[in-house]
């Protein structure tokens, strides 16, 4: 059995949300990237608020605010899809409201 990609397993997640969730790809594919590009700015936030050297900069502080004006909108968007955003831990789910059925991976960003 061959390995996929990184690209490959992303492609294919993209398309098993588009299926289940949102059925046009144009938006599926604007919500994922921008859940991924959520998961890169959290996880580099946890970096540099746990470093005492950035945790007060202004580009921490930036990004911070950046990070959550980011997730407010994404959240709103999803409703409408019956989706929403959680944390159990430093990086963001997305699942199913009501449910914690995870409705994309986040490893692939």
């Amino acid at each position: 059995m061959r390995k996929l990609t990184i690209a490959q397993l992303r492609e294919k997640a993209l398309e098993r949300f588009n299926n289940d969730y949102i059925n046009d790809m144009t938006k599926a594919a604007n919500l994922v990237n921008r859940f991924y590009r959520l998961s890169g700015m959290d996880e580099r936030l946890l970096y540099l608020e746990n470093d005492e050297r950035t945790h007060d900069k202004p580009y921490t502080l930036e990004l911070s605010e950046k990070a959550e004006r980011s997730l407010d909108k994404l959240r709103k968007d999803l409703k409408a899809y019956g989706l929403t955003i959680r944390y159990y831990g430093y990086l963001p789910t997305l699942e199913e409201i009501g449910t914690q059925r995870e409705a994309l991976t986040r490893w692939y960003y």
